[in-house]
Order: C-alpha cells, then sequence, then structure tokens
C-alpha cells in the first residue's frame, strides 16, 4: 500500500504523467488491494480447517454420563477361608536295616478323647497331641508292622526313628481325635479292629476306615468278639483268628495280615495259629523296643498311661520302664 501511494504522489507531481495512466494505476491498486483481502480470508478459513483437525471437540455431557454408568462393575471381593497349616514332616534317610534285630518302639493307645473321664484306657486329646509333637521334633518316623516284619526277616529300608503307634478296639474317637492329629505331622498308624463291632455305634465305620487305610494307615484285626485267646476251644479261637480276618477283608476290601491277642494274652500255640490262619505278625504287651525273628508273632507293644509326663514318655521309648 505504500508503494501505491508513494507511486500516486509521483504521478500527480509529474506533470508529464498522463490522465489516462492515472486512471490505470488506480485500476491496479483496486485490483491488488482486493486480491489481498482474498487472500487473507482465504488464510483464516485454512487456520480454521487445521484447528478444527488437530483438536477434537471433547464429548458431550451426555456421552460423558452414558460412558459413566455403563463402566463394569469390579468383582466382589471374596473373603478367603482359613486353611489349616500343616506342619511339613522332616524328610527321613531311608537306610536297609537288617536282617535280625531292628529297634522301633511299638506304641499302644486305646481312646484318644478330649478330656476324658477316665484314664485306664483313654488318654487326653491335648496330651497325646503332646506326644506326637515330641515324637516329630526327636525325628522319628511312623512305619507299619509290615514293613518291620520284611526288615528282621529279610532286611529292608526303614527310615531314621523308625516307630510304630498302634490301636486296639477301633473305638470311633481314633478316627476323630488320633488320625487328624498324626496327619498334622506326617504320622501313619495301625489300627485293630474287633470284626463284630464293625458296624456297631461308638466304633470306626467300614468308610472311616477305608479313609485311614487309604491315608496309609495299616488295619489288623483285634478277634472277633474280644475274647481272651487263649481260654476258648480250637473251634472258637479258629472264628477269633481266621473268621476275623477274612470278614473285614470282605467289608474293608483290603488285605489283613496283622493281629492283636486281646489283653495281651498269649501262649506258644496261638502263635502257631496265627501263622496257620494266615497272618504275618502278631502283637501283644511288653516292654521292650526291639524285635527280632523268633518275636515276629509276639512283638511288644508298650501301653502308654493316661497320665503321663514327656520325661516318663520319653524314658518308654528309650526302653526303660516308667519311673
Amino acid at each position: 500500500m505504500q508503494i501505491l501511494k508513494r507511486l500516486s504522489r509521483q504521478s500527480f507531481s509529474n506533470k508529464s504523467f498522463s490522465r489516462w495512466t492515472f486512471r490505470r494505476l488506480r485500476l491496479h491498486s483496486c485490483l491488488i488491494f482486493f486480491l489481498l483481502l482474498s487472500g487473507c480470508a482465504e488464510a483464516g478459513e485454512i487456520n480454521t480447517s487445521k484447528s478444527n483437525i488437530t483438536s477434537p471437540t471433547a464429548p458431550s455431557a451426555s456421552i460423558t454420563a452414558h460412558y459413566t454408568t455403563s463402566s463394569p462393575t469390579p468383582p466382589a471381593t471374596l473373603t478367603a477361608l482359613p486353611t489349616l497349616t500343616l506342619t511339613p514332616c522332616p524328610t527321613a534317610t531311608w537306610t536297609i536295616i537288617g536282617p535280625g534285630v531292628v529297634r522301633a518302639p511299638i506304641l499302644l493307645y486305646h481312646h484318644v478323647l478330649p478330656d476324658p473321664t477316665s484314664t485306664s484306657y483313654a488318654i487326653d486329646a491335648r496330651l497325646f497331641k503332646d506326644q506326637m509333637d515330641f515324637l516329630y521334633q526327636h525325628g522319628y518316623h511312623t512305619i507299619t508292622l509290615a514293613q518291620l516284619r520284611e526288615a528282621i526277616m529279610h532286611g529292608n529300608r526303614l527310615p531314621f526313628n523308625p516307630i510304630i503307634i498302634t490301636f486296639d478296639d477301633g473305638n470311633l474317637d481314633n478316627y476323630e481325635y488320633a488320625f487328624p492329629c498324626m496327619q498334622r505331622y506326617g504320622f501313619t498308624g495301625t489300627e485293630y479292629i474287633v470284626a463284630n463291632r464293625l458296624k456297631s455305634d461308638g466304633f470306626l465305620s467300614i468308610s472311616q476306615l477305608q479313609e485311614m487305610a487309604a491315608a496309609g494307615w495299616e488295619i489288623g484285626s483285634h478277634s472277633m468278639t474280644h475274647a481272651n485267646p487263649t481260654q476258648v476251644s480250637p473251634s472258637q479261637l479258629r472264628i477269633e483268628l481266621l473268621d476275623s480276618r477274612l470278614r473285614l477283608e470282605k467289608e474293608l476290601g483290603i488285605e489283613i495280615r496283622t493281629f492283636a491277642y486281646p489283653f495281651g494274652s498269649y501262649i506258644p500255640e496261638l502263635a502257631r495259629k496265627a501263622e496257620k490262619y494266615g497272618y504275618f505278625t502278631a502283637v501283644g504287651l511288653g516292654k521292650g523296643v526291639s524285635h527280632g525273628s523268633n518275636m515276629i508273632y509276639y512283638l511288644e507293644r508298650i501301653e502308654i498311661p493316661g497320665t503321663i509326663s514327656i520325661k516318663d514318655f520319653k524314658a518308654l521309648l528309650d526302653g526303660n520302664s516308667t519311673p
């Protein structure tokens, strides 16, 4: 524009400049001015278009509300149920033991009850737990009568500090208290059943015994009627030994190869009958903790009193009488 003004002044000052030339200059000036205005307008439109591309319009409030209400609801928080933490059983070192004399205490229990009214054949469940804890802390590992027999007769791989835990009569509380307590420590036991009590109240059921067997427990016969085996006729003795084994095998669907003499009663003839009627081992009573081949049909078991200190319990394990 400044150039046009300057040219205009020059044209007016130059008298030789013709009027026609002046008109042409004014026309050119208007044309240039119009073109400049058009260029500015187009530039504004272009800038506006670019602004629309690079800065998208934010969603409206209604759209925002829609997304807010349709957001997925977070799943409900589930409260974890408490689980029983089992005490891990220490890894046992297994070595070949035998043939010959094998040291392995065999313990005997009857009832395991909370607050028993009598301790003649019952032990408080808390004391039982303390005894199992003692065995665990001192490196004892449970085995079966079958494993013990194999070690005595032929040699067998056994863990360090082997021990056998047995129960007589098949009382229901053995399943309710002893079984879960021993599982906590990775222990198994041997349960001796009086065959004619198999389906009676207060005693272990078939399904419970099968569950225990599946967990590694050994099941044995404790006779048919719990009669004193030294005071029955030969025909009744056959029932007490042979028929009890056959009945238990039929009902439980497992092999029965160990026998516990009721009352611990024993005469040499019983050993021969037990072997004849299909048993591989038989157990009685005693204080010994070592067993040889001459004792296969009267392995000594230590009966654990209902009231006993841990110190005296240790003495029994060592083969000493209760002080």
